[in-house]
């Protein structure tokens, strides 16, 4: 069972996630993503048959951290990515030390569940083995790139170019996403279902 811990995006960024998500389905169709509900992934942890949702649903009595604000930034692609094998468009954020901070205060209070967790395999690069050995996931801190994601495009279409142009070149005004919240979701595949919010102070 993999268990996703996601920032969910608000009013105008909401909008505007939810609108470039329409706009690529109606050019390329279906796409890697397209249908994952708008999120930031503060981590994914795969666990073994034996853990249950209450394990998990404990952490909400566990988290005192407080509410702060992120910056979106402009809007960017991962040009080959290796997850998708494709084009990954996406908005990031400014480097914020609280988001970090909330990242390392989740993977921390998981530590009691590790004995639960699926056995990951090494990838490649030593940063991400090192994350992966202490926190159970790699991508963490200097190794994270904080993001919303669009959708990662396949395609052999003539305008997917002039396409990306327009997505990079959209007029965006740095907008501030109040953090308030993280949810907790069961991921089965492209299927995804909430389970839990939790509140920051």
């Amino acid at each position: 069972m993999r268990i996703g811990f996601f920032i969910e995006p608000k009013g105008k960024n909401l909008k505007k996630i939810r609108l470039w998500k329409q706009i690529v389905k109606k050019k390329f169709g279906k796409q890697k993503y397209l249908n994952h509900p708008p999120h930031l992934t503060l981590a994914v942890i795969s666990f073994n048959h034996r853990i249950k949702l209450s394990d998990i649903k404990s952490l909400k009595d566990e988290i005192f951290q407080k509410k702060f604000s992120i910056y979106l930034s402009k809007p960017s692609i991962f040009y080959n990515d290796p997850i998708t094998k494709a084009d990954t468009l996406y908005y990031g954020t400014k480097r914020s030390i609280k988001l970090i901070k909330l990242q390392k205060y989740i993977l921390k209070k998981l530590k009691r569940l590790k004995k639960f967790y699926s056995k990951t395999k090494l990838l490649k690069k030593k940063n991400l083995n090192y994350n992966i050995k202490k926190y159970g996931y790699p991508f963490v801190d200097k190794s994270w790139t904080p993001h919303f994601t669009i959708a990662s495009i396949k395609t052999r279409s003539k305008d997917k170019n002039a396409f990306f142009k327009s997505f990079l070149t959209q007029k965006y005004v740095n907008s501030i996403l109040r953090v308030s919240s993280f949810s907790i979701w069961i991921i089965k595949k492209d299927k995804h279902k909430k389970i839990l919010n939790i509140n920051l102070l």
